[in-house]
């Protein structure tokens, strides 16, 4: 079993300590963490890749799986199962709880690669070649 602050998703092979594509969408599908997801203020999205970052250090294949989680997590079906058991929402509160979702889903992909490549911001902002000569 894997766990961050807001996922939990099984891990059936230890081998090479990655995840299985059937592992990734197992925690994709879950209910449980479709529903910490649309409850995540952004100082948990925060808390959150701070833990993950933590985790890449010790543990770089995390990496892979987090961020393949967070990949199968933009496909809409996720949220569609978990919107099917709530029919008594109106179609606009639907609709925005599909968009908070999407947000959240993005932030944190926003962040992990802040995390993967922190000196992106650096990078962009870094004098060019041409103004050396």
């Amino acid at each position: 079993m894997d766990q961050t602050i807001l996922f939990v998703f099984p891990r059936h092979s230890d081998f090479g300590r990655l995840t299985t594509a059937g592992d990734v969408r197992i925690a994709a599908s879950d209910l449980a963490n479709i529903q910490r997801l649309l409850e995540a203020t952004p100082d948990d999205l925060s808390r959150e890749l701070g833990f993950v970052a933590q985790r890449i250090l010790t543990d770089a294949a995390f990496a892979v799986r987090y961020e393949s989680l967070l990949m199968a997590l933009t496909d809409d079906c996720s949220f569609d199962a978990w919107a099917l058991l709530r029919p008594t929402l109106e179609p606009v509160e639907r609709e925005h709880l599909r968009l908070l979702y999407h947000h959240n889903v993005f932030d944190l992909y926003v962040l992990l690669q802040d995390v993967l490549c922190p000196d992106s911001a650096d990078l962009m902002n870094a004098p060019s070649e041409e103004t050396h000569s």
